[in-house]
């Protein structure tokens, strides 16, 4: 079922169908995989609550060039852009 919402884009049905099922997670991964981080985002506070969204907005931080500002306030890092941990930042 949400297999076929997945392959026609239908990302809200196949987060419902997830949801339900209790796992939420892959929800998160669905729309990180498509660059929906805003909705990951979303599901991970909804669903997870307020520690995983702040490991949602982490990840935000380190893939995304201009990550949302809430984002930031969990994290500041002294590097931008798509920067893994662990590199040197210069």
């Amino acid at each position: 079922m949400f297999l076929n919402a997945i392959k026609e884009g239908n990302y809200r049905s196949a987060e419902q169908h997830y949801v339900e099922a209790g796992d939420w997670k892959s929800a998160v991964h669905m729309y990180r995989g498509v660059d929906l981080w805003e909705d990951a985002h979303r599901v991970a506070q909804t669903q997870g609550g307020p520690n995983a969204a702040k490991q949602v907005s982490f990840y935000m931080v380190i893939f995304l060039k201009d990550p949302p500002k809430h984002c930031h306030k969990f994290y500041r890092l002294p590097f931008s852009g798509q920067k893994h941990l662990g590199e040197n930042p210069e």
